[in-house]
């Protein structure tokens, strides 16, 4: 593409974003929604070439960055031109029914408001950097994304989770690609290119800005593991912080607890450890009633023993925990 003319430049952007292509006056639709264009460039043969715009790389998904290969991955290489296997054809692992099928279900992958939010905020940290980041840094950024990378993080949000195998995105599947999607999006002045300042630097100071802001009560999050329960997410919480995070208590609201003491006489006697019988049911009670008091679940106590039970009133509430 940067070997042709800026004209031609922009026939191959027509097919990226339009779907189809004109030519002396003609439009041609292209014959199916599969169209990849994979675009590589050179930072040493400049020369005889045409750079994009920014408005055309804006175009482009991604942007990945490849590096020289490790010295045993040049030692495979050596042995597949030796062995005549580096240009063996590879059998198709997917028919064109088949990509335009996982597309389809990549499209349906859940995105909470949450996780959109924290795409917004990221995108919209790059516009007006000096609000989230010191102002040395900020200043290096020249124009921030447009809006194109809102849409993109929100499609390899969905790509990334269901290669997962997830059928809902998590902030990691944006933040795991944060420098993919803003690296040729963000344009930086000539004092960062003196200062030695890259992209991806100001690009990871403005999503960690993302995690600040009012604190978090954190004793009844952990993080996500594999198998937990998708309706326990706090995706408030884990769009904040840059993780998913699952509540460790989730009780069930709809029914009230009893708490059921005895005070009989067997419960005078201590403990082999030194303590009452009386002191560890009062301890066991307190927390199991504090826990449940946070999730706003209604409680009582009944104390059953040699004298008359009787039963609280079913509230919850620290005055409520402290008069029991």
């Amino acid at each position: 593409m940067n070997r042709s003319s800026a004209k031609t430049q922009s026939a191959m952007l027509e097919a990226m974003q339009e779907r189809q292509v004109t030519i002396g006056g003609i439009t041609y639709k292209m014959p199916q929604d599969i169209f990849i264009v994979i675009a590589t460039q050179n930072p040493i043969e400049q020369e005889g070439t045409y750079p994009l715009s920014e408005a055309q790389t804006d175009r482009f998904m991604i942007k990945e960055k490849i590096t020289y290969p490790s010295a045993d991955q040049e030692i495979i290489i050596m042995n597949k031109i030796e062995n005549g296997t580096i240009n063996s054809k590879l059998p198709a692992v997917l028919t064109l029914e088949d990509v335009d099928k996982v597309q389809d279900i990549a499209d349906k992958v859940y995105v909470d408001h949450s996780v959109k939010k924290y795409i917004a905020d990221i995108v919209t940290a790059t516009r007006y950097p000096e609000q989230h980041i010191d102002k040395k840094i900020a200043g290096y950024i020249r124009i921030g994304a447009s809006p194109r990378a809102t849409i993109n993080f929100l499609k390899i949000a969905k790509a990334n989770a269901l290669m997962s195998g997830r059928t809902y995105a998590v902030p990691e599947d944006v933040k795991n690609m944060r420098h993919q999607v803003l690296r040729h999006r963000i344009g930086l002045n000539y004092a960062a290119v003196a200062d030695n300042v890259s992209v991806e630097t100001i690009i990871d100071k403005l999503v960690s800005s993302m995690q600040h802001g009012r604190s978090l009560d954190f004793d009844d999050l952990r993080e996500y593991r594999y198998g937990d329960d998708v309706n326990y997410i706090d995706w408030k919480s884990s769009s904040r912080v840059g993780k998913t995070l699952i509540r460790r208590y989730f009780a069930d609201r709809k029914h009230d607890v009893l708490f059921i003491g005895d005070t009989g006489k067997k419960m005078t006697g201590d403990t082999p450890a030194g303590e009452s019988k009386e002191q560890i049911a009062l301890m066991t009670f307190g927390v199991a009633a504090y826990l449940l008091g946070k999730q706003g679940v209604n409680y009582a106590l009944s104390c059953c023993g040699s004298e008359s039970s009787r039963v609280s009133s079913f509230t919850s509430g620290p005055m409520h925990l402290e008069e029991l």
